[in-house]
């Protein structure tokens, strides 16, 4: 028991006496048996089974969370999210990483479901394009995750800056890795939604959930909303989920999961690339992008609103062809939309005109 207490002492603090170290290493175990039936619960009932390409995961203890953040040093904040922070993180190995905590004191039990359900997609899940996860935390009263960590942040902070404004100077990608980055999103997307055994739609679609390395490869991120649809099924039925200004408004309606409500998002994430619009800040002032955006090329003047550096360094038919297809993609009923797999096509052909073009 003296040993215990001691470890308990390491991860909870020394200066706090034996009953208190006592009540820590107690909810410490309790968070682990929890947290612990409910991933394998979650993990069940995903059902992907024979065929799936799980991967193995490391488990880190509360300790090593601890050391790993210098006890979660508001210094290495990589930045909030609704439900999350993100730190700067080094293994005792000498691995950078990213972790995530849940934000706020007193979580609830779908703020856990909604960490937990990273880690049961992200097993499931092994593809160049998705940030990959090297572990979880389970012994805090929310799982703490594990990612690699990836320099160059999120495409949010690329196209907008640190402050998500409507910025034009913000904007910082060459025409080139913008359709690299959306190619190899769609590319993700396709994958997820047609070579497992059971599609996963993402429902989180946005340049926030699109990381990117050193490279500047994208990474797809946040499964939090993500769902499994059963084999033989269309879709699922659930309450709404999702970012308002990216979700789908035929799902808002009907509370239909289908991938077509990640094709809708991924539309309004090209729109937000080709504009560097904040579709977020638009609705905050009454505005829609895709009404904007389609209106524009419905009048044949979607050059108009391009952000000036995709209209110097692309070719007039590319960024056309760019913007149909973020058009078709964000069409109100899902039927009119085409699949990912169409979409990583047409953006694949898209990347290779432009490549052709640097040559």
């Amino acid at each position: 028991m003296e040993m215990v207490l001691k470890k308990c002492s390491a991860v909870f603090g020394c200066g706090r006496n034996q009953n208190e170290a006592e009540d820590a290493c107690e909810a410490k175990d309790e968070y682990m048996i929890r947290n612990g039936a409910l991933l394998l619960q979650m993990q069940i009932s995903s059902g992907h089974g024979k065929g799936s390409t799980s991967e193995p995961i490391r488990s880190f203890s509360a300790r090593e969370i601890k050391e790993a953040t210098n006890n979660y040093d508001d210094r290495l904040i990589l930045g909030p999210k609704f439900y999350s922070t993100g730190y700067r993180g080094t293994l005792e190995d000498g691995r950078v990483v990213a972790v995530k905590s849940p934000r706020g004191q007193h979580p609830n039990g779908q703020v856990i479901d909604f960490f937990l359900n990273q880690v049961v997609i992200n097993q499931i899940i092994n593809h160049k394009n998705v940030v990959k996860l090297h572990g979880c935390c389970l012994e805090t009263r929310v799982p703490t995750l594990v990612y690699e960590f990836l320099p160059n942040a999120n495409l949010f902070h690329q196209i907008h800056g640190r402050g998500g404004s409507n910025s034009i100077a913000a904007f910082n990608l060459p025409w080139s890795k913008l359709v690299k980055i959306a190619a190899e999103t769609s590319h993700a997307l396709s994958y997820m939604h047609m070579a497992l055994a059971k599609p996963i739609i993402h429902m989180d679609v946005k340049p926030t959930s699109i990381y990117l390395d050193e490279s500047f490869t994208a990474k797809l991120a946040n499964f939090g909303f993500s769902v499994s649809i059963s084999t033989g099924e269309d879709f699922i039925s659930q309450i709404a989920v999702g970012t308002s200004a990216y979700m789908d408004p035929e799902y808002c309606i009907t509370h239909r999961v289908t991938e077509k409500c990640d094709v809708y998002s991924f539309g309004v994430t090209l729109m937000e690339l080709l504009t560097a619009k904040n579709p977020m800040v638009m609705m905050n002032q009454q505005r829609n992008l895709v009404d904007y955006f389609v209106w524009y090329m419905q009048q044949n003047q979607v050059l108009g609103i391009v952000h000036p550096r995709v209209l110097r360094e692309a070719a007039t038919e590319e960024t056309q062809a760019f913007a149909g297809l973020a058009v078709r993609c964000a069409a109100s009923r899902g039927e009119e939309r085409p699949t990912m797999r169409e979409v990583a096509i047409e953006l694949r052909r898209i990347h290779h005109a432009a490549k052709q073009r640097q040559i």
